[in-house]
């Protein structure tokens, strides 16, 4: 049988940068809307699920959620890992693409080729598009396998300290490559900008992607990262907005 593909966007409430951001105001429609509308772009999924915790601090999130027609999965706050594992099988998504909620530039040209590159080597564990050489922070997406996951938590439970890993999804499958059948994805040339960041994690990255959203936003068609990074090349000021404030992305 041919396996199931969904985005899974992990997004949550209680940031202690940003408190809220999942429903703050971008360009008339809340953050995780723009992540969702963004997402949708993707022409190779099957479906598309946010997924955040049962705690009440997000209740407002996951209102919204449903009654703008997404999907939803609530589970435990830290756990992120087995939150993904119970919204992966409650939707019947075999092979996940791992998504942040504070993304409104994911760029779904990478979400396709990730999964181009699956299909042709269907025996991966997971692909890797978030390393240094990888996209740029804010527009990559990881891709995982559901058997994958239940792989490393079984790993994991058995380890000293579990939760070194379980906030994180794939950061063990990251760190064990001789496990797990990985492979890194290196987007197109002048696609890969180590030195920018527009995921929203602070209020100065809300300020950025703002700016972005005004000058290049359609409703017909979606952001992609080259035309992002010219209008950002154009624009120089504009990157120290945020320029100290986020580290290098890691080398796995």
């Amino acid at each position: 049988m041919n396996p199931t593909f969904g985005a899974i966007i992990q997004a949550r409430q209680n940031s202690s940068r940003l408190p809220g951001k999942m429903v703050k105001n971008l360009l008339g429609r809340p953050l995780i809307l723009r992540v969702t509308e963004q997402v949708s772009y993707s022409n190779m999924l099957d479906n598309i699920v946010v997924a955040t915790s049962d705690g009440t601090n997000d209740d407002q999130l996951s209102d919204l959620c449903l009654k703008n027609g997404v999907k939803l999965f609530r589970g435990d706050l830290d756990n992120v890992l087995e939150r993904f594992i119970h919204a992966a099988e409650k939707f019947e998504i075999d092979v996940i693409i791992r998504i942040t909620g504070d993304n409104p530039l994911t760029d779904p040209l990478m979400i396709d080729q990730l999964i181009e590159r699956y299909n042709r080597k269907p025996d991966l564990d997971y692909i890797n598009n978030v390393h240094r050489e990888g996209a740029v922070h804010g527009a990559g997406c990881e891709l995982v396998t559901l058997d994958a996951l239940r792989r490393s938590y079984k790993i994991i439970r058995s380890l000293k300290n579990p939760e070194d890993y379980t906030e994180h999804v794939t950061l063990h499958i990251r760190k064990n490559t001789d496990t797990f059948n990985t492979e890194k994805f290196y987007p197109e040339e002048g696609l890969s900008r180590k030195e920018i960041s527009y995921s929203v994690d602070y209020p100065e990255d809300f300020k950025l992607v703002e700016k972005i959203y005004d000058n290049l936003y359609s409703d017909t068609r979606p952001f992609n990262t080259r035309e992002v990074l010219n209008f950002l090349d154009q624009n120089e000021a504009l990157l120290e907005l945020n320029s100290d404030l986020h580290g290098p992305l890691p080398e796995y």
